[in-house]
């Protein structure tokens, strides 16, 4: 007898979903790594195959390997060859699109926005101008309705768009966050900028119809509530965000609850948990199957993502065994639902989303018999009494131990994956979310209680300003722990990250005390290296030329957490230098200093502002009523309270005029670095000195693509 294939052969029939999961990324390992591979794909599995052959067996190989291998290698070829014929190329188009987002709200409630920022739609017809005939087409795109439009598109809305078709192409600066990659996970390859719209035929499916109810009960909610309370509800209830203001959804992140307004598993549990009060005279078998349909068509309402089609495969599975007393193994349902969701989009499992919701949940089931065991030590000693602690003593402390225990175990598994995508560590996120869940449920007892009463006119909206002072402790209390403490970090390799995560479930599944604490020990070496090595690194200059503007330079300094930005010339530049710096760990900017207050300098001024935690603005010469974007930049920075005297110097930049152009001269922490801006007869050129010697000279053409290079203690490095 073999051991090792009797072992793997036991855990294959105890846990095929999770073999099935395996199967599945170990087909889309290639596509992960090289997502422009082609044909090539269909090799990879072959040799984890073979070894999956030898330790299951043929029959357990074919049932529960080779079938979601083939199903997926089938999902991956739809994939890579999705049979669209847009347009490679930037090019103005029209197009005939049928609006396939969730997201969208068709004008109900009327307070929310028309649009979120990216609509996902199918493209039914193209045409170049109006004077070529329509061609049938097929492929999916991003739509970018600009605000002013006022046209409110909804669910299955047939569309006629004009405006600009263009590529996705990978960000130019290194590290950022790459929107084609996350479009790509969704099968679109393509945005379209729209410049005019018109609805052609409403749609008037059934999601559709969940949709304006959607809209209506939104309308009656908010009706008593403030603007705020009213995008938080959206959010919360249904996964709505586009009416949250940036500021809000900044407090969510930095206190580590940003999942309270993604409808997940949370939301799914906490609804499907009032149902079940209501319908708790029903007999038993009744209540469970009573349960199921209007938890379908809630998850259906908030647009069935990732995480609600998770929850709710798992719901139903546990909802339909317990209905007719089977059991499970909640680790195979898990599975199962992930199964599902990558077999329908093989690249699900890159979307940040997918990670959350299945590796936290993952961690809750592994750390259920670790807490139970805790829960055990915790009540030994009462054995040894005459006088048990009471029924509230005994359920109270099980329940802080298994929301404690729970909280921290989940913090920890989304801690690998934070610091591998964003860099950011909340060590307050346990205390914020302990005390955020109480308030998300009551939110949604008294919602589940004004649907019942929907029926009776203007109870909706009584019931919403009752949740009004709810909401603001709900936006209260992420609001405080932001401000309490936060950082971001340079980003953790992916395969730390992966490590990480394998020594948790290794403290979890051990019950050994010498591995446990060895393993212990390592998480804790590992989570100090995530946060206190990239503080180790030596300060860094990071400079983006190109683009027909001016020169963005940004320095950083990783051990002090500060930087020193000169120029933000656009949008652009200012959204990729707020990543650069939060990647590098800089969360507050000494100082942005432009070096004109023409629009090539600081077009990008005002936007930086509000991404950024920037103590100062200065400008090289006075700003006038003319330079609108400098203008706006000191009317905005006078607004947060920045020193705006005007004749106060620079306290990091010395402006000096030279006969061929112009310096900047560094002060502390920067000492002895210059930059000279030279005009030749070759056009103007940046030159770098470092204690009065030349260390590069940079051209600085109009017609230059845009370029990022790097400079580590000043020794060149090209990216």
């Amino acid at each position: 007898m073999n051991p090792p294939r009797t072992a793997c052969g036991r855990f294959a029939d105890s846990f095929p979903c999770v073999v099935a999961v395996i199967a599945i990324l170990n087909a889309d390992i290639l596509p992960f790594l090289l997502p422009e591979a082609s044909g090539c794909f269909f090799l990879a599995p072959l040799p984890l195959t073979f070894v999956a052959w030898r330790l299951l067996g043929s029959a357990r190989c074919l049932r529960v390997w080779m079938l979601p291998t083939l199903l997926a290698l089938s999902s991956l070829l739809l994939f890579h060859n999705p049979h669209t014929d847009l347009p490679a190329r930037r090019t103005g188009a029209e197009l005939r699109v049928k609006a396939t987002d969730s997201s969208l709200c068709g004008g109900s409630p009327s307070w929310m926005p028309n649009a979120p920022g990216n609509v996902l739609a199918e493209v039914e017809a193209f045409r170049y101008t109006p004077a070529d005939i329509w061609r049938p087409l097929s492929g999916t795109v991003f739509l970018r309705i600009p605000s002013f439009l006022n046209v409110s598109p909804g669910y299955g809305d047939t569309l006629h768009v004009s405006g600009i078709l263009e590529p996705l192409l990978p960000p130019s600066a290194p590290g950022v966050f790459d929107f084609s990659a996350y479009a790509r996970a969704k099968g679109v390859k393509r945005v379209f900028e729209v410049r005019e719209l018109t609805v052609l035929q409403r749609g008037s499916s059934f999601l559709r119809r969940v949709y304006d109810v959607r809209g209506i009960i939104l309308e009656s909610l908010g009706a008593k509530l403030t603007e705020e309370n009213r995008a938080v509800a959206a959010a919360l209830l249904f996964g709505m965000k586009q009416g949250v203001s940036a500021d809000i959804r900044t407090d969510f992140l930095r206190s580590g609850t940003i999942h309270v307004l993604c409808v997940s598993g949370l939301h799914i549990a906490l609804f499907a948990m009032v149902l079940m009060l209501i319908l708790r005279p029903f007999p038993f078998t009744l209540r469970w199957l009573l349960v199921l349909p209007p938890v379908l068509i809630y998850a259906l309402s908030t647009g069935m993502q990732g995480p609600a089609f998770r929850a709710y495969v798992m719901f139903a599975v546990f909802a339909l065994l317990k209905a007719f007393h089977y059991r499970t193994r909640p680790m195979n349902t898990l599975a199962f639902a992930a199964v599902l969701l990558m077999i329908g989009n093989p690249y699900a499992p890159l979307e940040l989303g997918f990670q959350y919701s299945f590796l936290c949940v993952m961690f809750l089931i592994l750390c259920g018999p670790y807490l139970k065991q805790i829960s055990s030590l915790a009540w030994a000693p009462w054995r040894f009494r005459l006088h048990s602690p009471g029924w509230f003593h005994i359920h109270a402390l099980n329940f802080l131990i298994f929301s404690a225990g729970a909280s921290f175990a989940a913090y920890l598994a989304s801690f690998a994956v934070s610091m591998c995508h964003q860099g950011l560590f909340t060590p307050w996120a346990v205390f914020s979310y302990l005390l955020v869940s109480p308030v998300a449920w009551l939110c949604f007892v008294l919602f589940a209680a004004g649907l019942c009463a929907s029926w009776i006119p203007g109870a909706l909206s009584l019931i919403g300003a009752a949740m009004s002072p709810l909401l603001d402790l709900l936006r209260g209390i992420p609001a405080f722990f932001a401000e309490t403490g936060y950082f971001y970090t340079q980003t953790t390799p992916w395969w730390a990250a992966l490590l990480f995560l394998i020594l948790f479930a290794l403290l979890l599944l051990n019950r050994k005390p010498k591995v446990e604490l060895a393993v212990l020990i390592g998480l804790a070496l590992l989570a100090g290296a995530f946060l206190l090595f990239p503080r180790m690194r030596p300060d860094e200059l990071i400079i983006r030329r190109g683009g027909g503007v001016r020169p963005m330079l940004l320095f950083t300094s990783p051990s002090g957490g500060h930087a020193l930005v000169i120029n933000m010339p656009d949008y652009e530049a200012a959204r990729d230098a707020a990543a650069l710096l939060r990647m590098q760990g800089s969360t507050t900017v000494s100082e942005l200093y432009c070096d004109s207050p023409r629009r090539e300098s600081c077009g990008g001024a005002l936007p930086f502002l509000n991404m950024t935690d920037t103590r100062s603005l200065h400008f090289a010469a006075p700003v006038r009523l003319n330079t609108v974007y400098a203008y706006r930049a000191r009317k905005r920075a006078q607004m947060l309270g920045l020193p705006m005297e005007k004749n106060q110097p620079s306290a990091f930049v010395k402006y000096r005029k030279n006969p061929d152009g112009f310096s900047l001269i560094l002060n502390p922490p920067w000492t002895g670095i210059v930059l000279r801006f030279r005009n030749g007869a070759d056009g103007e050129r940046l030159e770098l000195y470092r204690n009065g010697v030349l260390q590069k000279s940079f051209p600085l053409g109009p017609d230059r693509e845009i370029q990022y290079e790097k400079f580590t203690e000043l020794s060149h490095k090209n990216l």
